[in-house]
C-alpha cells in the first residue's frame, strides 16, 4: 500500500494532485533560479555556518522535498488508477 500525505480529508484525488504539482513548480522555480538570488544576499552578515547551509543544505533540502513531491504523485495517480 502506497503512503500518501491527505493534505484535507474533504478533498478529491484530483484536487490534492493539483496541489502537490503546484508545489513541485515552485520549489523548481526557486532551485532555477537559485543564482540570481545568491547575487542579492549580503553573505557578509551571516556567518561562516549560515553561509554553508545556504550555499549546500539549502539546495539539498529543496531537492528532497522534491523527491517526496514525485512520491506523493506517483502514489496520488496510482490512487486515482485504482478508483476508475
Amino acid at each position: 500500500m502506497d503512503w500518501v500525505v491527505i493534505l484535507d480529508p474533504g478533498i478529491t484525488i484530483e484536487e490534492a494532485i493539483r496541489y502537490r504539482e503546484g508545489e513541485r513548480i515552485r520549489i523548481k522555480r526557486i532551485l532555477d533560479r537559485r543564482e540570481s538570488f545568491t547575487d542579492m544576499i549580503d553573505w557578509n552578515a551571516m556567518t561562516e555556518l549560515e553561509r554553508d547551509w545556504a550555499l549546500h543544505h539549502f539546495p539539498y533540502e529543496l531537492e528532497l522535498e522534491l523527491w517526496g513531491i514525485d512520491c506523493d504523485l506517483t502514489a496520488l495517480a496510482r490512487m486515482l488508477w485504482s478508483s476508475a
